[in-house]
Formats: C-alpha cells, sequence, structure tokens
C-alpha cells in the first residue's frame, strides 16, 4: 500500500472569491456568508495543454496521458526544484487539459511548464469545481498522489480514469491481475486515459542519461 499524506490544501494554496460560481438566473440575492460558501476557490497559475497534441504524444511514445504528464513534471521539478512546496490540479476545459500550480504565495510561473507538449497558454487563474489534486511538490521530491480510496479486497487493482467529466478519477478493476487489467485498458477506444496505480512508493525514472525519483502517495 501506498503511503499516506495529509495535504492541507489552505495552507499549500492561496485562495480567492470566484464570481463566475454564482448562478445569476436563480434570480436570488445571496448573503456574504452564502457568496463565500459558493465562490471560495483556490487560485495558481493555470497552464493549458491541446488534449490532441498530448494525443498524439502518447501514441509516438507509447505512453499513457498519466505516465506522460507525471515524467515531464518530475523531470521539469528536478532540473529546476523550487525551495516552498506546491500542489498541482489536474482539469479538462473544452479539449484541452488544465494543469494548476498553486502555492502558498501565489508566485509560481516555471517556465519549464511551456516546453512540456501541447502547450498553448497560461495565465492565473482559480482552480475548476471539478479539477482534482494530481500532484504534490514537497521541497524536495515530486509526489504523483491519488485519493486514499478503500478497496474492497487489498488485492484489486486500481485505475485511474481521465476520462471522465470530473478531471480524472480512481476505480477498482474488475481483475486481480495486472497484466489482464491492462490488456482490458489497450482495448478501451481511448486506452491513452487510463493508467494502473502503482503499488511500489518509489520510481526511478530516466530522462536523457538522468535519473529522477518519482514518488507514488496516496494524499487525504
Amino acid at each position: 500500500m501506498l503511503p499516506l499524506l495529509k495535504l492541507d490544501f489552505s495552507t499549500l494554496c492561496q485562495s480567492g472569491l470566484d464570481l463566475r460560481r454564482i448562478d445569476t438566473f436563480s434570480g436570488r440575492s445571496m448573503s456574504d456568508a452564502e457568496v463565500e460558501a459558493t465562490c471560495r476557490a483556490y487560485t495558481g497559475e493555470a497552464f493549458a495543454f491541446q488534449a490532441e497534441d498530448l494525443l498524439v504524444e502518447c501514441q509516438s511514445s507509447r505512453m499513457n496521458l498519466d505516465k506522460l504528464l507525471s515524467r515531464s513534471l518530475v523531470a521539469g521539478f528536478t532540473r529546476h526544484p523550487i525551495k516552498r512546496k506546491c500542489m498541482l490540479w489536474f482539469g479538462w476545459r473544452f479539449q484541452s487539459i488544465i494543469i494548476t500550480i498553486c502555492d502558498s504565495r501565489g508566485q509560481l510561473d516555471p517556465a519549464w511548464m511551456y516546453d512540456l507538449p501541447g502547450y498553448f497558454e497560461s495565465g492565473n487563474d482559480f482552480v475548476g469545481n471539478t479539477d482534482r489534486p494530481y500532484g504534490y511538490w514537497d521541497g524536495n521530491n515530486f509526489h504523483r498522489i491519488y485519493p486514499d480510496r478503500q478497496r474492497s479486497n487489498p488485492s484489486k487493482i486500481l485505475v485511474a480514469d481521465f476520462g471522465n467529466a470530473f478531471g480524472w478519477s480512481v476505480g477498482e478493476a474488475n481483475s486481480y491481475d495486472p497484466k489482464e487489467v491492462s490488456k482490458v485498458l489497450e482495448a478501451n477506444s481511448d486506452p491513452w486515459l487510463y493508467s494502473i496505480v502503482p503499488e511500489s512508493h518509489e520510481e526511478i525514472i530516466k530522462l536523457n542519461n538522468s535519473r529522477c525519483l518519482l514518488l507514488h502517495s496516496r494524499y487525504r
């Protein structure tokens, strides 16, 4: 079982009021408390990537989306480390993938993100309603993080699904055999959007004759 990180998003991310979340068609005025509860959202630097370009890169590199993103991010943070901690959120917007980087100061804008496949624009924005935590930089290492999901059986394999409307999610596979699960995922119409959640905490990534440590952790 992967180690558990207890992350306090409120201390890792700045927040603000996203007034776009107010339902202007309801015809009802909202109290200050209701506006706060409805509109308070985390903010950060949002990087947009064309999903079509990422698909092409996945096909040419024979990697799924999760592996492509996690390897690109761990390489960037390893080569250009920062001292403070930050959260990375994953979301979909109009056939584009959004990675939002949040930190307590709200000042992170790593230039190396512009070199990732499919990049086309970036800017300060709110984390979307359906965006989900994807990665965590602890000041020394990059963690690919997964929700602390309880399994019906400890031996069951977990699968990350990036093909839904809620950013991404984790679910149980029907098989206990990783090879069998891989075959099922590869037979899917969009196999690049699915990946098996690793059981090992540490993964060594070799990129351009250098070695990077990618950590896999659960979060709560």
